[in-house]
């Protein structure tokens, strides 16, 4: 569409190339904080009146300008915070619905683990996660048996795919072809990301998992990413392709809240 303007980011240095910035990555307190640093680096970039975009409800009847998010796999996270604490025209979500929708909130605000709808779904899940914060882990502390770590998950999942909750149109190849997302394999941009996997590129697994050992970090980091919370101020639009081994959410919570959308 004419007249728009458009940036596109990624996780925290995932597109670096260089030395880190921050080789211990960032926690889930610090991934929205960047992300709603990148959005208002984009607005300030704006000819249009409302640059400083203050959401839908404060805007001149006039303004007509409008801001759409559109969020990916991890991205998620910081999208659903970003429509939660500013507020956004649109918000498009693509494969995952969050692990929030997973959780109970008292009112206390504490936060404890629904009993999820699918056993075999949440332990392939809970391995993935696992497998690849692993890899982060050991990265950590000493780079080569992190590379060993990362190449033997990919490698186990090639020969035991369902333990991977991947679908044979996200490998984006065959195992051992040119391109693909194994670690071994250079990206292609379409099927795949455009930039190979790496062990520093798993962080995001790795602060997630430690939040099952810190409840008062597990509170702060869900408290804005409610699903329910942000279809109360914009309108969601949920796409997710079928073929999954194992999806990223219950078949019956995506019908529910397909009805609320539509």
């Amino acid at each position: 569409e004419r007249g728009c303007l458009v940036g596109v980011c990624s996780m925290p240095e995932f597109e670096r190339e260089g030395p880190l910035l921050r080789p211990q990555g960032y926690t889930l307190d610090e991934i929205p904080q960047a992300f709603a640093q990148a959005a208002a680096a984009l607005r300030a970039q704006s000819t249009r009146r409302s640059a400083l975009y203050a959401g839908r409800s404060s805007r001149a009847a006039s303004d007509t300008t409008t801001l759409s998010v559109v969020v990916h796999d991890w991205a998620i996270y910081p999208g659903l915070a970003f429509a939660n604490n500013f507020g956004c025209d649109k918000l498009v979500l693509f494969d995952v619905i969050h692990a929030t929708d997973l959780m109970h909130s008292a009112s206390d605000g504490t936060v404890s683990l629904c009993w999820p709808e699918s056993l075999r779904h949440e332990a392939i899940h809970l391995l993935y996660w696992a497998s690849l914060g692993a890899c982060f882990f050991l990265w950590r502390r000493c780079a080569p048996v992190g590379w060993l770590c990362l190449y033997t998950v990919f490698f186990v999942a090639w020969l035991c795919p369902f333990l991977s909750p991947l679908g044979p149109l996200d490998w984006g190849g065959r195992a051992f072809g040119p391109t693909g997302l194994r670690p071994w394999q250079e990206p292609n941009g379409e099927a795949t990301a455009s930039k190979a996997v790496t062990p520093y590129r798993c962080y995001p697994y790795f602060h997630a998992l430690t939040l099952l050992a810190d409840r008062e970090g597990r509170r702060r980091a869900l408290a804005n990413v409610s699903l329910a919370s942000a279809l109360k101020r914009q309108p969601i639009l949920y796409v997710f392709g079928e073929d999954k081994n194992a999806h990223w959410q219950p078949s019956s919570r995506a019908q529910q809240r397909g009805g609320e959308t539509a």
